[in-house]
């Protein structure tokens, strides 16, 4: 049985990079990309 998918919120996430890391100059780029980077999230 299929399910709708209805969002509650849209959340922005900022990264901080140093210039040298490989997706600093991106603008926008997939999360899939984070998958082997060590993510630091402060609530």
């Amino acid at each position: 049985m299929p399910y709708d998918w209805i969002p509650l919120a849209e959340i922005p996430l900022l990264a901080i990079l140093p210039r040298s890391h490989p997706l600093a100059g991106a603008g926008v780029f997939p999360i899939q990309q984070y998958r082997r980077e060590t993510l630091i999230i402060r609530t």
